[in-house]
């Protein structure tokens, strides 16, 4: 008993974890992990002019900046001074791989784009051409609007060989052999590595070569275990730096985040670009709006650049090429990326369990690839190496502050498999646009990922590592989606507050009386024809463009506002020179946003009587207060016996309702609410009629579904809307 006593008092000694992310403290876990954390490592930071001078004895090396990478001979020199810089700097695109530059890609388009790229001289009229008509509406329906480069030339060392190049049905330009030619070597010769790197909200996967008699440096080791460490963790930049001073001895070869930051930077290649933007981001400096040293927006006009000519705000974007050829460099990864290709289809002929089987999909495998006015002679997917690309834009609040907002751009690799190309670890980050206010020109933020969607369409020289042949990589963009307001900023429409709002069709919306918001029912008592929800005005592609060119083609301001506030367009999309995309469709609704944090959400308003203020008139749907605080209390209390597998715990509708997000949300309507809500209601029909909508989201959440669901639920909501507005 005395023992136990002194062991419970003795000081504990805690190990530390697995700096590779696992967070063990098992001794042969942290040791199996170093292994294989250090035989991944094995890196050149010489990259490619070293890798081939080694292979074909060209005495030419190309200096380094980090001194342990110098030649013996020059280990003596007192090491160079650099002067600070961003760490994550970028010198020219052409350094990842591919070329950017070269003539601008709207100037010699057709008619609809080049009316694209005048709309900055359209900015520059005067104030008093910008003033609406007396008594317009307009104004209201903006829901948010307060809120080419020279080539470079690289040097390549030059280097023959007598093995095979590259296959010769790949067509690859000039200025790639040579690094096409020592990637098939290098591939051969078995040097390629692959080091992952997480860093939120994406996962860097790095391409370094080496050669099997080089190990990587301790230095570099240790920088890239402490990176990992501070990304996965999360830490800031004042407890990374503390950890070095707390332990002295354990850490000593840890150096300052800045230091790890630019050390990681030169290791892994991959840097992002910049582009200057208004300091209101209002815009970014790209297209059109490239020359400009104002804001062209009259009612900023903000400077661009400060006193001393550097620019006062810019857009930090990471390249898509370089990272999608990195994933052909692991087997791994390639494994999953057969996913497109070799799917099983469902059991019968029209199921439909990805947007492999939608129609959108279907038509492109039928059609020739067109990019910059030019037809290939190749089809979209053609090859089997083709990546499919949805992109994701949502405006979120930063530190739960509506005033401060940043809009992340995420592309979401469609041919991984489903379950897994939503995690974090294969999202690819563009870029997040900042704050302090709602930005009020998308496309020009979106403008260098729509140049390189161009140059990827073409297809970029990549190297295959399973079968060690060169390939041209295209990855098309497949699909747009996001939450309400940033699909209507990317589409250029007035929003789900204007007179027109809906995306898919042409109803027209009725205001209400005591505000500025326009709403859309389909029955109307102001002598208007009613609307049926089951022959509604469908927008098409042409008939989208169209207007939109006779919106911005208007001969007076008040002609371009009125024809603005009738068609719910304000110009011509950016993303619709890209030719996978078809407007309106390829644009769909997110569903989390649509149901979880909008229908629901005002669906308990209205059963709480909180809806705008509005009673329930002739209806008696509301659930008086005292039974639905019991309501609430049985919800929260449910999750004691409810496993976590679920998802997270649904708290306290009536006392923390801020704190309900899309999936307690989800969870509460599907699962909960159905239970608690019986017999609450006075009259069955109101509780029948919620059941509805629980069936038709349950088969909305189908993992596979024919063609005659999809009838149901088309159908389906179109009887409960109806049954709504009874």
């Amino acid at each position: 008993m005395l023992d136990k006593l002194k062991a419970k008092l003795a000081p504990k000694s805690y190990r530390t974890p697995c700096l590779c992310g696992c967070e063990s403290t098992v001794p042969k876990t942290i040791a199996a992990h170093q292994k294989l954390l250090s035989k991944r490592a094995n890196v050149n930071s010489l990259g490619l002019a070293r890798a081939a001078a080694r292979l074909t004895g060209t005495p030419r090396l190309v200096p380094t900046k980090h001194s342990s990478h110098r030649k013996p001979q020059e280990s003596t020199n007192p090491p160079e001074d650099y002067p600070p810089e961003d760490p994550m700097e970028v010198d020219n695109p052409q350094a990842n791989g591919y070329d950017l530059a070269g003539p601008s890609t709207l100037a010699h388009l057709d008619p609809l784009t080049r009316v694209w790229t005048d709309r900055a001289g359209r900015r520059e009229r005067e104030d008093e051409d910008l003033v609406s008509e007396p008594n317009s509406p307009v104004a209201s329906e903006d829901e948010d609007e307060t809120g080419d480069d020279e080539d470079l030339d690289h040097e390549e060392p030059d280097f023959t060989s007598d093995d095979e190049g590259p296959p010769a049905h790949i067509e690859i330009p000039a200025g790639e052999q040579i690094t096409a030619d020592f990637q098939l070597h290098a591939a051969k010769a078995g040097m390629f590595v692959i080091v992952t790197i997480f860093r939120w909200p994406c996962t860097i996967r790095v391409l370094i070569l080496c050669s099997a008699q080089e190990q990587l440096d301790p230095d570099d080791l240790d920088a890239i275990c402490a990176f990992n460490y501070h990304i996965t963790k999360s830490t800031t930049r004042d407890a990374f730096e503390s950890l070095r001073h707390a332990f002295p001895t354990q850490v000593q070869n840890v150096k300052s985040l800045y230091e790890t930051q630019r050390r990681i930077a030169e290791l892994s290649g991959l840097k992002p670009e910049y582009s200057d933007c208004c300091v209101k981001i209002c815009c970014c400096f790209t297209g059109s709006y490239e020359n400009m040293d104002r804001c062209p927006f009259p009612d900023c006009r903000e400077p661009r650049y400060d006193s001393s000519g550097k620019p006062r705000m810019r857009f930090q974007h990471l390249p898509v090429g370089p990272r999608l050829k990195a994933l052909f460099l692991n087997e791994d990864i390639i494994k999953l990326l057969d996913y497109r290709t070799t799917r099983t289809p469902g059991e019968h002929p029209d199921s439909i369990s990805d947007v492999f089987d939608g129609k959108l999909y279907r038509d492109l495998c039928k059609t020739f690839v067109h990019v910059d006015g030019q037809t290939f002679d190749h089809k979209y997917f053609q090859d089997r190496h083709d990546i499919a690309l949805g992109l994701s834009l949502d405006g979120f609040p930063i530190f739960n502050k509506r005033n401060l907002s940043a809009w992340p751009v995420i592309l979401i690799n469609f041919s991984l498999p489903p379950d897994i190309r939503t995690h974090l670890v294969h999202l690819l980050c563009y870029g997040v646009i900042p704050s302090p206010k709602a930005v009020k020109d998308m496309d020009s933020f979106l403008y260098p990922l729509h140049r390189e969607l161009e140059q990827l369409a073409k297809g970029i020289t990549s190297l295959d590592l399973r079968s060690k042949e060169m390939f041209l990589l295209r990855a098309f963009l497949l699909l747009v989606f996001g939450d309400m307001p940033a699909i209507a900023k990317v589409m250029r429409m007035k929003g789900h507050n204007g007179f027109c709002p809906c995306r898919f069709c042409e109803i027209h919306g009725v205001r209400y009386p005591a505000g500025s918001v326009y709403y859309v029912p389909l029955a109307r008592f102001d002598g208007q024809d009613s609307y049926d929800a089951k022959a509604l005005k469908k927008r098409t592609h042409e008939r989208f463009l169209n207007q939109a060119e006779e919106v911005i083609t208007a001969e007076t301001n008040a002609d371009e506002d009125r024809l603005s506030m009738t068609y719910g367009i304000k110009g011509i999309p950016l993303l619709s020179l890209i030719a996978t995309l078809v407007l309106p469709l390829s644009f769909p609704f997110d569903f989390m946003h649509l149901i979880f944090e909008n229908l629901v959400p005002n669906l308990v308003a209205h059963y709480t009587g909180n809806f705008k203020g509005l009673d329930a008139g002739v209806e008696e749907y509301i659930i008086p207060a005292r039974i639905w605080s019991e309501i609430c209390a049985i919800a929260s209390a449910s999750g004691d016996t409810i496993p976590s597998q679920f998802g997270a715990r649904v708290p306290n509708l009536e006392k923390d309702r801020s704190h309900m997000t899309a999936e307690a949300w989800s969870f509460w309507v599907l699962y909960i609410a159905p239970i608690v809500l019986r017999n609450r209601f006075t009259k069955p029909r109101y509780y029948a009629h919620f059941m509805k909508l629980v069936c038709l989201i349950h088969l909305c959440l189908s993992y596979d579904m024919r063609a005659n669901d999809i009838d149901t639920i088309r159908t389906g909501f179109q009887e409960w809307v109806v049954e709504y507005e009874k």
